[in-house]
């Protein structure tokens, strides 16, 4: 533990880094104090604590109504979950929302008939949703694991280390321990600076022995527990999540050997996790990241007040689970990479077994050489499989929202599709005549109701059953006009067109593969032209080659081929998931026109299909020539790595720009 003290001295000692610990902590108080005496729709927590002015008094009057109508609303949640599964689009038991639906009403059914009485509960209520802490601690983190890790390499000490044995390992493990010890010595200090604030300005009137519902702000928490273990699970999540940017942060610095260089990566990353967030709506195939992301774990008590899911595949999955799963895997693989790249190898004697061969090989090719040199860099391997992976998974998961509407004309669409004769037109007339016929009873009805035939319950309940059978009207005349539609353009076959928009017009989807692509090739390129240079392999090659440029184009070979087989799989893949996934058979499209777009051309849809494949695997080819020739001379690997990625960003621009069009 000298080492670790060590450590933790040498930090305190850093004036810049006792600056920073002071802004945090006067930052901290600042923003704290700031929340409490906010007016949000003219009531602050001071003020409504103190029930300093009509308005508070009003608000707390109105919270406190809202709670007595506690058992009407667990009421109608039910009623509404069990119309929704008896409904004919959401009947599936293994639907994503039959399932979703039932884990929601099993969990409101544990609290129907329970009345609760909201107590003046205001500092606790404050404490559970304050977001402010756990910001700092990230802050505090961030800059420990700089003054730790990095700020030792600036100062070119470790060159001076490394011959002591397994100085590299052992020193990053105290390093770490240090970090641990001081981030968990913030964390606390925060929440007793937070706790002290809110209970100095608020007061604490609260029995921790009763529900969490009848704290404020928490009244439709799906779950029965009481106030206390709220706050154990509030807090030991929070903790969780701690430790869980502990050892990401400490994986990110590691690898790295300048302050800058760090700060500009947790910019970039926080940056784009930000924007997932953000720019993600509920709907979007891409929800998964939405929740599975770093901003969503900076407000994790915003998911443990009502109840949330997200689907993985068709089965539903908590976000405030989610999130626990989430830091779980990424303590662990944090924590295996933190152990890899400090791991000091070990010297080992190897010997050459096949010098004892008696057998003669011929010498392998430039390319072949290169090739091998490309995939023994284990970082390039890395990533390759991590975009198949990724890739996979989205096809596994791929369950896109379908609406109600979308549904029905799905369904009748396929009894449309094919060559339009007499068949559809005799159909479509027998299906407006059964449409026209309820609709007739439900008049029938309304007209014995006002005869005083029936009662108003049973003209309830009967045109409530009817008018379920008509709920796939819309669907069934949107396919009806995209019929005649077609017939009146003089057309001869019904395509129904729906997955075919959604490969086309993905704009969303698109630009994110095309971005995880564009960095996977900024990265490979980087590698492949930057570690030569760094060596002067150019001098080296020139004792067996005088052409260096034979070795740049058989690396151009490599990237070309690696980066269009991972292109191609992408593609393809996305096209068979998403016309599988709608039940549109691929050999379907091979004799039809591009109906479905409004557009007459004189090729099949798979036809379209290819020279989309085309124009894809052109562009990632013009990507990738513009890299090399512009980082070609690069000797620092950084710098190339940086100057792709930039470039990486004019290409996906002026992709969107084209999808746009």
């Amino acid at each position: 533990m000298d080492l670790v003290r060590y450590e933790i001295k040498k930090c305190l000692r850093h004036s810049p880094f006792r600056k920073v610990v002071i802004f945090i902590i006067l930052f901290h108080c600042a923003a704290t104090t700031f929340l409490l005496f906010q007016k949000e729709n003219g009531v602050s927590w001071v003020s409504l604590a103190g029930s300093s002015d009509e308005m508070s008094r009003q608000f707390y009057e109105n919270q406190i109504e809202e709670a007595k109508a506690y058992p009407q609303f667990v009421e109608q949640v039910l009623s509404e979950d069990d119309r929704l599964r008896q409904s004919t689009l959401f009947s599936d038991p293994g639907s994503y929302a039959f399932l979703n639906s039932e884990r929601k009403a099993e969990y409101y059914g544990k609290l129907s008939h329970r009345q609760f009485q909201l107590q003046p509960a205001f500092s606790l209520s404050f404490i559970l949703q304050e977001p402010v802490s756990l910001v700092m601690v990230l802050i505090f983190i961030i800059f420990s694991a700089y003054s730790l890790l990095i700020k030792e390499k600036e100062d070119h000490l470790e060159p001076l280390l490394m011959p002591i044995p397994r100085y590299k390992t052992k020193a990053a493990v105290h390093k770490f321990i240090s970090l641990f010890l001081m981030g968990s010595g913030m964390f606390i200090f925060l929440e007793l600076l937070k706790w002290g604030i809110s209970l100095s300005l608020l007061g604490w009137k609260c029995d921790l022995s009763l529900p969490i519902q009848t704290v404020m702000g928490f009244l439709y928490v799906p779950y029965a527990m009481s106030a206390g273990s709220f706050l154990a699970v509030y807090l030991s999540m929070k903790a969780f999540i701690t430790l869980f940017f502990l050892l990401f942060i400490s994986a990110i610095v590691v690898r790295l050997n300048q302050g800058p260089a760090f700060y500009l990566c947790i910019i970039l990353l926080f940056g784009a996790e930000i924007g997932l967030y953000t720019k993600i709506v509920n709907e979007s195939f891409l929800i998964l990241l939405k929740y599975v992301n770093l901003a969503a774990l900076l407000q994790f008590n915003q998911y443990l007040s009502a109840f949330m899911s997200v689907p993985i595949g068709n089965y539903p999955i908590e976000i405030c689970y989610l999130i626990i799963l989430t830091c779980l895997l990424g303590v662990v693989s944090s924590g295996i990479f933190f152990r890899y790249a400090t791991k000091h190898p070990k010297p080992e004697i190897k010997r050459n077994w096949r010098l004892n061969l008696k057998h003669d090989f011929p010498p392998r090719s430039l390319l072949n050489y290169e090739f091998r040199k490309f995939w023994m860099n284990g970082e390039n391997l890395f990533i390759f499989i991590a975009l198949i992976i990724l890739q996979s998974f989205y096809c596994w998961q791929y369950s896109p929202y379908i609406g109600k509407d979308e549904y029905y004309y799905q369904q009748f669409s396929f009894q449309l599709q094919g060559t339009l004769d007499e068949r559809q037109t005799k159909w479509a007339a027998n299906q407006n005549q059964y449409y026209a016929g309820i609709q007739s009873q439900i008049s029938k009805l309304y007209e014995q109701y006002a005869d005083k035939k029936m009662d108003q319950r049973t003209l309830e309940r009967e045109v409530f059953t009817l008018t379920l059978n008509l709920e796939s009207m819309e669907g069934y005349q949107r396919a009806e006009q995209q019929m005649e539609q077609l017939q009146s353009l003089g057309k001869t076959e019904y395509v129904y067109e729906t997955p075919v928009i959604q490969i086309f017009k993905a704009k969303e989807e698109i630009l994110l593969k095309a971005g995880f692509l564009f960095l996977a090739i900024s990265f490979w390129i980087a590698a492949a032209v930057g570690r030569d240079n760094a060596l002067q392999m150019n001098h080296l090659i020139r004792i067996y080659e005088q052409r260096k440029h034979k070795v740049d184009v058989q690396k151009r070979k490599i990237v070309y081929f690696v980066s269009g087989g991972v292109y191609s799989f992408l593609f393809l893949s996305t096209v068979i998931v998403k016309l599988n996934y709608y039940e549109a058979n691929i050999l379907s499209y091979s004799a039809a026109n591009v109906l479905a777009l409004g557009v007459s051309l004189p090729f099949s849809i798979l036809g379209l299909l290819f020279i989309l494949f085309v124009l894809g695997l052109g562009y990632v080819i013009i990507f990738d020539e513009v890299l090399f020739r512009l980082t070609s001379g690069q000797r620092n690997r950084n710098s190339a790595l940086w100057t792709n990625i930039g470039l990486s960003v004019i290409f996906l621009m002026i992709l969107g720009s084209l999808l746009s069009l």
